[in-house]
Formats: structure tokens, C-alpha cells, sequence
């Protein structure tokens, strides 16, 4: 939660397409979407900026574990509209 707070301004001077990556919202929310933002499309190849080797780890852990808060979500949802599981 830290990182979508706080430290997303860390990764805004390597991905902003703002001339100054300051003029990027300081919103919660917008810091919270541009974390899941930056961190599938490094991991996934669309933009690559030269990053520090820590950086990049956390960019693919981050990449990892949201996909996978996502996709178990996503089947909660479902099996919920199908009426499938214990708590249908």
C-alpha cells in the first residue's frame, strides 16, 4: 500500500509521459492505477525504461501478485453469478 500511496513517484520519473513527472496526480486512486499501470507494462514488455535491478524485481513481483489478485477475484465473481461454490 506504500508503494501506491507514496512511492509510485519513484517509478513516475522512469514511466511519466509528462514533461515534468511532478505535474502527475498526487490522488490515491491515480497513484493506485498508475502502479498496476506501470508495473504490466514493463513486465509484459510494452515500455521498458533502463531501471535499477531491484526495481525491476519489484516491478515483476508487483506484475506477479496483482495478476494473481485479479484472476482469483475474477473467479470469485464468476462463480458467484453461477451460483457455483459454498458461499453461492
Amino acid at each position: 500500500m506504500y508503494a501506491a500511496f507514496f512511492g509510485i513517484r519513484r517509478l513516475d520519473k522512469y514511466f511519466s509521459r509528462k514533461p515534468d513527472p511532478s505535474w502527475e496526480s498526487r490522488s490515491p486512486f491515480d497513484g493506485f492505477y498508475r502502479l498496476h499501470k506501470y508495473s504490466f507494462l514493463y513486465s509484459l514488455g510494452i515500455c521498458r525504461p533502463a531501471v535499477g535491478a531491484g526495481l525491476s524485481l519489484w516491478l515483476y513481483f508487483s506484475f506477479f501478485s496483482l495478476s494473481i489478485i485479479w484472476i482469483t477475484l475474477g473467479l470469485a465473481g464468476l462463480g458467484r453469478y453461477l451460483q457455483i461454490g459454498p458461499f453461492a
